[in-house]
């Protein structure tokens, strides 16, 4: 069989080494094979493709082993034509036995183009999938943990529907939406009979109609004055992070570090 690639590179990739063997045809002579390991920290990544370009190799192909050669194609990537190959199906090939028999045959399979080559998307489809994968075990964990606690309520026998569903509307990121203010019958108020209570509450006392939105301005403003701690405001409000509450409130920047001092 006539081979189709004049210089490339087999990788062995291992958790903290690489074995690179590099095979060099030149004029239809035997190939002359260079290995060296490196490890798989990013300065000798970039030491190992530094070594590959002095070579001139065109071609560098992998065993697509779990994780670990995700960085080491990250750092080749755009330097070379990278082939990651099907474990399985290169491992059924035999004469392999140590890492350095193992990088010259990824690198003799290459050299005669018997490796096929499996798709790897571009880094920002990587980083997008890497991203969804990540928020959907983040909505799963937070499903997990709403179930645990339903569970141990039942165990208590405690079955109150309001309190599922505002565990639900925590889960499903809407608890921020849910009202918790009851009437003197234990009933939950509709949101415009809340607010038309507040306009005639106003009226009376001859104050100027605010919103709620202006009224939580001031209801959480007031409170990091008084000294709460910016991480209980934050709770309190329902906001993502601490950098959001320090926007929303209204306070000097000596309110806001008295506030945050409270945390430590």
């Amino acid at each position: 069989m006539e081979p189709m690639i004049e210089r490339c590179c087999g990788l062995d990739v291992h958790q903290a080494t690489v074995v690179a063997c590099v095979l060099i045809a030149e004029g239809g002579r035997r190939p002359r094979r260079e290995v060296r390991s490196f490890p798989t920290v990013t300065r000798s990544l970039l030491e190992l493709r530094d070594w590959l370009q002095e070579h001139g190799c065109t071609h560098v192909a992998m065993e697509s082993t779990g994780i670990f050669w995700r960085p080491v194609y990250a750092l080749l990537e755009g330097a070379f034509e990278l082939v990651v190959g099907n474990a399985q199906h290169m491992k059924n090939v035999p004469g392999r036995k140590t890492d350095v028999k193992d990088a010259e045959w990824i690198a003799e399979l290459l050299r005669m183009g018997l490796i096929r080559k499996s798709f790897v998307p571009p880094p920002p489809i990587r980083e997008l999938r890497d991203l969804m994968r990540y928020r959907r075990r983040v909505i799963e964990s937070r499903s997990n943990e709403r179930n645990r606690l339903l569970k141990l309520l039942e165990t208590a026998n405690i079955k109150p529907p309001e309190l599922a569903a505002h565990l639900q509307a925590h889960v499903d990121g809407q608890a921020h939406d849910a009202t918790v203010v009851t009437d003197e019958t234990g009933k939950t108020p509709r949101q415009q009979e809340v607010l038309r209570t507040l306009k005639r509450l106003l009226r009376k006392l001859g104050l100027k109609e605010r919103s709620f939105h202006s009224l939580r301005h001031s209801f959480l403003s007031r409170l990091v004055r008084r000294g709460a701690s910016v991480e209980a405001v934050r709770m309190l409000a329902g906001h993502s992070s601490l950098t959001v509450t320090e926007r929303y409130v209204h306070a000097t920047a000596s309110d806001l570090r008295r506030a945050i001092g409270l945390l430590h």
